[in-house]
């Protein structure tokens, strides 16, 4: 008597470790962050930590959000006060977004845009099958979102060659200067678009980028919606902006920290083709979107 023996020890063991993923379990139901600390504890006992890591590095990367994109410097070095300010909008715009997202700050992460090659850069780096929304918060174009670091060279991306000399064209000739797309711009065939869940939703926020004008070229809106259906993500949409988008969603009165996108005429759109349009003010419900897709995908089969 009064002896441990092995099997006791082995039993006790156990047992301390049955309790520590039970406390696991109901930590799981208060704190997921609680969660990943006490089951790393035991993890990291168990030789398997790096299993956690990089499941939570996964997790980090189902919402892409990416706002700006506007020129906040002259070549001189001094201040564009415009462009200082419409990325001010943008910024306010993306974190109410991101209010629609309640595992936003597990899985999200929100992005000041430099370029286009930052852009699609951090959307090819993702794992395939990750990325479950990506909104932008931009200028834009039916066929172009419009980012600028040197004044009338657009380091955006583009729905195609054409619709990118279309673009070119109609800035020179209006603005009576020579405008052009730089060479850190990028058509969206550069996108890896497996990157992308099989039903993902692409929110584009910025001006008339699902305007079609009753030209035979397709959107920006259009274009990126086909492409994801081409690349099997066959219950994918895209939603854009029919008219010019403004951020004050509560009009005249509309405060600084309220400044949203998400209202106006938009279209929601799949394979490039128009599921349906609404004014609706915020976040697009999942369920009219899947009600619509649910009877094209029917009668398309």
């Amino acid at each position: 008597m009064g002896k441990e023996t092995l099997n006791s020890r082995k039993n006790d063991q156990g047992s301390i470790n049955l309790f520590l993923i039970c406390s696991g379990l109901i930590i799981y139901n208060t704190s997921k962050r609680l969660l990943i600390k006490k089951l790393g504890l035991v993890l990291n006992g168990l030789g398997l930590i790096n299993i956690l890591s990089s499941y939570t590095i996964n997790k980090n990367k189902g919402r892409l959000i990416f706002y700006g994109g506007s020129r906040e410097k002259n070549l001189d070095g001094s201040i564009n006060k415009i462009g200082v300010s419409d990325n001010s909008a943008f910024y306010f715009a993306a974190k109410n977004t991101i209010v629609g997202y309640k595992d936003f700050k597990f899985t999200g992460q929100l992005i000041k845009i430099k370029d286009s090659i930052q852009l699609v850069d951090k959307i090819n780096s993702q794992n395939d099958g990750s990325i479950h929304t990506l909104d932008i918060l931009s200028h834009g174009t039916p066929y172009s979102l419009n980012f600028s670091l040197i004044k009338n060279e657009n380091c955006g991306l583009y729905s195609s060659k054409l619709a990118k000399k279309a673009v070119e064209l109609y800035y020179t000739f209006s603005g009576f200067e020579w405008y052009v797309f730089s060479q850190f711009s990028r058509d969206l065939n550069a996108i890896n678009y497996n990157k992308f869940a099989f039903g993902a939703r692409i929110e584009i926020h910025g001006c008339n980028t699902a305007n079609d004008l009753n030209l035979p070229l397709d959107t920006f809106v259009e274009k990126l919606s086909i492409y994801l259906y081409q690349s099997n993500k066959r219950h994918s949409v895209v939603i854009g902006h029919l008219t010019k988008a403004t951020p004050n969603i509560n009009g005249s009165s509309t405060q600084v920290k309220e400044q949203d996108y998400r209202h106006g005429l938009r279209g929601v759109f799949h394979n490039g083709d128009l599921l349906f349009t609404t004014n609706i003010k915020g976040v697009i419900a999942y369920s009219d979107i899947q009600k619509k897709l649910k009877e094209k995908l029917k009668n398309d089969y």
